[in-house]
């Protein structure tokens, strides 16, 4: 999805805190963590989808999230070239 058409383009991902990170957290028996204690999970996302080369967008915590971005490429330039993901 990157590449189309010969070009690189940034993957913009959103990670919401509503529902899919509610039901990720889910209690065991399935019942949706409330999207108002969900704050750190999608600081996680953002780190992770960071470290996978997209672009990240969050509206809420940004000083949060600006870190998590910061801290996964500070990751990623500490990992030698050869064990890093193929982009």
């Amino acid at each position: 999805m990157a590449r189309i058409g010969g070009r690189d383009f940034p993957v913009l991902v959103g990670a919401s805190r509503k529902r899919h990170i509610g039901r990720l957290l889910a209690a065991p028996d399935g019942t949706p963590r409330p999207f108002t204690e969900s704050d750190d999970a999608t600081v996680a996302v953002t780190a992770l989808a960071a470290a996978a080369g997209a672009w990240c967008v969050r509206v809420h915590k940004v000083p949060a999230n600006a870190d998590a971005v910061r801290v996964a490429a500070a990751w990623r330039d500490a990992t030698p070239p050869a064990l890093r993901p193929a982009s």
